[in-house]
């Protein structure tokens, strides 16, 4: 779980410094909402392994995996060149949040509550 929660954060930060070098860059995507729902993704993963309770755990993990699932949706809206560095980046970030989904998914499965 401490590997997951490393992951959600460094997923959260890598793609603010996407939104924010493609801000400077001059895109035309809406990025507010990406860069959102990544820092949920990782801050309301903090607060399930924070919690005190075994429902108040479920209650945040369900509600981190759907901020994930919102921040893919967002990332699949934009669109780079596949000669631009941001391509890769992008590429990345997706391949993480796919693994991150994947492990959110795992655990909700087995949750009681």
């Amino acid at each position: 779980m401490q590997e997951l929660e490393k992951e959600t954060y460094n997923f959260a930060v890598q793609t603010i410094g996407f939104v924010r070098s493609l801000e400077k860059a001059g895109s035309n995507h809406d990025l507010a909402k990406l860069k959102t729902s990544a820092a949920k993704v990782s801050t309301i993963f903090i607060e399930a392994m924070e919690a005190n309770e075994n429902k108040e755990f479920a209650d945040n993990l369900r509600e981190c995996l759907k901020h994930a699932k919102h921040a893919h949706e967002e990332l699949n809206k934009i669109s780079v060149s596949d000669t631009e560095s941001p391509s890769k980046e992008l590429d990345r970030l997706k391949s993480s949040l796919n693994r991150i989904e994947k492990q959110l998914e795992e655990i909700s499965t087995k949750l009681i509550y």
